[in-house]
């Protein structure tokens, strides 16, 4: 926007010239919903082993030297995935055959690196993590990270300056829709109800009951309490797409045709997870590798179409 393509009323606002009026450039911003709180202690009685990562105990010499040599190292597990899957919750739409939520299953919490990087990554405040976090604080545990696969929610992208040295203003806008935070609650308790499974029984899953300290006022397990666990934990999967958007020149917040081309603007092209219309039902990553793969095609074909002319 910065460059004059964009909404021209945030242009105008900051005296930018307007290159080219596109409405759709920073809306339709979507986002798989995660909600981190669902933090359970667990405890080895049968070997006294650790059964999850605490990272000052395991992000040492030894570690980085088994790294170094390409051995069992801490530095090639992915702690917060270890497990995934999908679910259909109780709001999942009949005519759609694919699930609408994805579990992540991790062997870390907030607690595990004492607030290092976690709490930082999570945007959790240092007074709320100091509240809730302390029975598991450089404590066995591990987290039920639920996802919300086709949020009804949209935010958007709004400028705070004309300058490319100040951030924007994002606006996630998560939850809007309530459909979203129904779907968020039934996972949330579906999530709850695995820890109740033989295998985590066995190592005595419990939900850390501090989190609880937010919400006193509900009642411990209701549909109230997973709403204000995922209103106080919720964040990004680093998962955001849509805000250049694919579409037909008949759609006036379209920004990108099928080749995406910018719409007005020659020779400028957006190849991205941002030109995805609608969210994919699953990770963005490989899908957006696709989208690079696609679009460098599309350049190539036109550039030798362009060469041929002559």
């Amino acid at each position: 926007m910065v460059s004059g393509v964009g909404p021209k009323s945030q242009l105008n606002k900051f005296n930018i010239p307007v290159l080219k009026h596109l409405p759709g450039v920073g809306g339709n911003l979507q986002d798989h919903i995660s909600t981190t709180g669902a933090t359970y202690a667990i405890r080895n009685y049968e070997t006294g082993q650790h059964l999850s990562y605490i990272v000052p105990e395991m992000m040492n010499v030894d570690s980085v030297d088994r790294f170094i040599h390409k051995e069992d190292s801490f530095f090639y597990a992915m702690p917060m995935s270890e497990v995934m899957g999908f679910w259909s919750s109780k709001y999942q739409d009949p005519k759609v055959d694919w699930p609408d939520v994805q579990f992540f299953l991790g062997s870390v919490s907030y607690g595990s690196d004492g607030g290092m990087i976690g709490r930082r990554g999570s945007a959790v405040t240092f007074s709320n993590f100091a509240d809730t976090v302390e029975p598991v604080l450089y404590k066995d545990s591990f987290v039920i990270t639920p996802l919300v696969m086709r949020p009804r929610s949209r935010g958007w992208i709004e400028l705070d300056s004309d300058s490319v040295r100040v951030y924007p203003k994002i606006h996630a806008n998560y939850y809007d829709d309530p459909l979203d935070m129904a779907i968020m609650v039934d996972a949330l308790k579906f999530g709850h109800e695995l820890t109740q499974s033989p295998s985590l029984r066995r190592v005595n899953a419990t939900l850390n009951i501090y989190v609880w300290r937010n919400c006193p006022e509900v009642e411990y397990l209701s549909d109230a309490f997973w709403e204000c666990l995922a209103r106080y934990y919720s964040q990004t999967i680093y998962h955001p797409v849509g805000t250049c958007k694919m579409g037909p020149n008949t759609d006036r917040d379209a920004v990108v045709d099928p080749r995406l081309r910018v719409y007005g603007i020659k020779r400028l092209r957006v190849i991205d997870a941002s030109i995805m219309p609608t969210i994919t039902t699953g990770n963005t990553n490989i899908p957006t590798i696709m989208i690079a793969e696609r679009g460098a095609d599309m350049i190539k074909e036109d550039w030798l179409k362009s060469r041929s002319a002559y």
